[in-house]
C-alpha cells in the first residue's frame, strides 16, 4: 500500500503502537498529529522511524473515535511485512549463495572442471 492511498477515516497504526485516524492530509491521534507528508510514497517518516506506518485499518462499525485508536472496530486492510533479524540473516546467506553458485556456473562455462551437484538452495 502507498501513502496516496490513504483516504479521510481509514485509521493507521504506527510502529510505536499508537493508532491514528486519517483527517485532511493529516494523521490525528489522542495525544498527537502529523502531517500527511512527513512521510515518504512508502508510510515511513522521513526523520523517526516509531512514525511510520505499520497498518491501515477501516472503521468495521460506529463507535467512538477513543474506540477506533484504541484499535477497536477496525478491519486490517493492510500490515506491513517486517522480518526478524533471523530471517534477514538467511536472506543475506541466500543470496550470496546465490551467487557463488552462479560465479561456478560461468567457470563450468570457460571448460573449467567445475561440477554442480545440486543447484537448489532452500
Amino acid at each position: 500500500m502507498k501513502l496516496v492511498s490513504l483516504e479521510d477515516r481509514m485509521v493507521v497504526r504506527q510502529r510505536s503502537g499508537e493508532y491514528k485516524i486519517v483527517l485532511h492530509k493529516c494523521l490525528s491521534g489522542l495525544k498527537s498529529y502529523m502531517s500527511l507528508s512527513s512521510l515518504d510514497n512508502d508510510m515511513k517518516s522521513r526523520g523517526i522511524s516509531s512514525c511510520d506506518i505499520m497498518a491501515v485499518y477501516n472503521i468495521a462499525y460506529q463507535s467512538t473515535i477513543t474506540d477506533y485508536l484504541n484499535g477497536n472496530g477496525l478491519t486490517l486492510l493492510w500490515e506491513r511485512q517486517v522480518k526478524t533479524p533471523r530471517e534477514l540473516e538467511l536472506d543475506a546467506l541466500d543470496g550470496r549463495m546465490s551467487r557463488l553458485i552462479q560465479e561456478y556456473k560461468k567457470l563450468d562455462s570457460f571448460g573449467a572442471a567445475v561440477k554442480i551437484l545440486n543447484d537448489s538452495v532452500s
